[in-house]
């Protein structure tokens, strides 16, 4: 099943998709408006979600829970410095909440962690 990246940052989404590819894994990437389509069509393991593309994170996240597999992750990140939005994707649920920097310099456990 591949990962699902809810960003609209073209730069993020290339960086994560060579990660996901040295993981073995395949990345797909959708903005906020389609991710919940995207998950419906592919039906992925892992759900990361840019908090710099997404206003209301707790009701993607909820409408993500809907249609995720049960065992499906959600990770969400974002800069250090939207402490609102980091602290509103804990409180929405998701299962690991981190800064940007702290993502994409090891995306690698994120990508690869347990289904």
């Amino acid at each position: 099943m591949p990962i699902l990246l809810v960003s609209t940052d073209l730069m993020v989404a290339s960086q994560l998709e060579g990660a996901a590819r040295a993981a073995g894994e395949t990345l797909v990437a959708a903005p906020p408006a389609r991710a919940v389509a995207s998950v419906a069509e592919r039906g992925p393991r892992l759900a990361i979600i840019d908090l710099a593309a997404v206003e209301d994170c707790a009701t993607l996240v909820a409408a993500l829970r809907a249609v995720l597999p049960e065992d499906a992750r959600i990770v969400a990140f974002g800069p250090h410095v939207h402490t609102a939005r980091l602290d509103a994707a804990r409180a929405a649920g998701c299962d690991q909440v981190l800064t940007r920097g702290q993502f994409l310099q090891r995306p690698g456990p994120v990508l690869s962690g347990p289904a």
